[in-house]
C-alpha cells in the first residue's frame, strides 16, 4: 500500500518560516506544485486529495 503520509521540517529562514520537504511524498507534491518548499495552500489541496502531514522535528547541534 502506498504511504501518503508528507513529513515537512519548519525552517526559520531570514524571519520567515518556510516548510521544506522531508520524505519522497512530501518532495513529490512540491514538484507536482511547481516549489521546493510546501506552503499551507499546497497543504490543504493535498488533504483534499487524501494526503496528511507530518511535522519532524528540528534539532540543532552545538
Amino acid at each position: 500500500m502506498e504511504d501518503k503520509t508528507a513529513i515537512i521540517e519548519e525552517r526559520s529562514v531570514y524571519g520567515q518560516t518556510r516548510l521544506y520537504p522531508m520524505n519522497e511524498t512530501a518532495l513529490l507534491i512540491a514538484k507536482l506544485a511547481g516549489s521546493t518548499t510546501i506552503t499551507h495552500d499546497i497543504i490543504r489541496h493535498a488533504k483534499a486529495l487524501g494526503y496528511s502531514f507530518k511535522t519532524e522535528a528540528v534539532v540543532k547541534e552545538f
